[in-house]
């Protein structure tokens, strides 16, 4: 939804935490969330930043996903890492190495993580297991 600039409208939608965890996060963005029932309408039309609220990706791992439609979308991202999880560490590094790989910039200050591609990201091919690195223990 965070890529299209019309009105995308989805049905049947349960209403679940993170679900609503995932409508703040876009909100943080400027995006116009609504619900009535179990269809919700999400409107990208205009952004108003590139950086979403630290409180609602943390509280949300998923939310730190919306890094690849905003470097789509706006070429810029500036993003808190996700919180801990309740299943044992889920590092985001995999992630970070495939937008490396398209041509994303990434930095770190603080607690804040900058992703930048100036000339927009490029499509690459991925093998599955190029990025993962096996550790026997």
């Amino acid at each position: 939804c965070l890529l299209c600039r019309h009105p995308v409208t989805l049905h049947d939608v349960p209403d679940l935490m993170d679900i609503q965890s995932m409508a703040s996060v876009l909100r943080s963005l400027g995006v116009v969330v609504s619900r009535q029932g179990g269809t919700m309408e999400v409107r990208a039309r205009a952004l108003s930043c590139v950086q979403p609220c630290k409180a609602a990706v943390r509280s949300l791992r998923a939310g730190f996903l919306v890094i690849g439609p905003l470097l789509g979308r706006e070429r810029e991202a500036v993003m808190a890492l996700p919180g801990g999880c309740d299943i044992g560490a889920r590092p985001v590094d995999l992630h970070l190495k495939g937008l490396e790989a398209m041509g994303t910039e990434i930095s770190m200050d603080g607690e804040l993580l900058h992703a930048r591609c100036s000339s927009g990201l490029k499509g690459i091919s991925i093998q599955p297991l190029a990025f993962c690195e096996v550790r026997g223990g």
